[in-house]
């Protein structure tokens, strides 16, 4: 027995460490236009874990994410950011959590400071990036809503015209 565990404890000491962080997010899917196309079209449901998937494992995300956290600097050449950027997406695990709309990310790295810092530069990238989203999402709700108004207005002005005639 005393063999065994002394083997054991002899292994975990020579076995590279390994350190995990992690973090829940919430995915919103809320639509700011779904409400305005009710009854006049069909807003399309979209799966969340393949959607935050392919966010977070995009290059340029990578890339980001790399440089925020000091993995990735300007005099790197591009084969060194690309190998960093593999090694990042190698480490980030993305797994459903409770329901559809909330994500757990881990990122896994034999040096704990650089696990905290990778998973904190994705989640402020993913935030950044929903946030930029949500942005365009709201001023093409704008548009449409303007469009729309513009559209009402020219049939209010022919209306109008047609009933001054009558």
């Amino acid at each position: 027995f005393l063999a065994v565990a002394f083997v054991i404890l002899i292994l975990g000491v020579l076995l590279p460490k390994s350190y995990t962080t992690s973090a829940v997010l919430f995915a919103d899917e809320s639509n700011i236009i779904e409400p305005l196309l009710k009854g006049n079209a069909e807003v399309t449901k979209i799966d969340r874990s393949e959607k935050v998937s392919q966010i977070i494992y995009t290059r340029a995300i990578l890339l980001d994410v790399g440089k925020r956290a000091a993995l990735i600097n300007d005099g790197m050449s591009e084969p060194e950011q690309l190998r960093m950027v593999d090694y990042i997406r190698g480490r980030i695990r993305i797994e459903r959590e409770r329901s559809e709309d909330y994500f757990k990310l881990t990122f896994t790295a034999n040096d704990p400071d650089v696990s905290f810092e990778v998973l904190n530069a994705i989640v402020a990238e993913f935030i950044e990036n929903a946030a930029r989203k949500k942005r365009d999402e709201s001023m093409n709700a704008y548009m449409f809503i303007d469009s729309q108004v513009q559209i009402y207005k020219k049939k209010l002005e022919a209306a109008e015209e047609k009933l001054k005639e009558f």
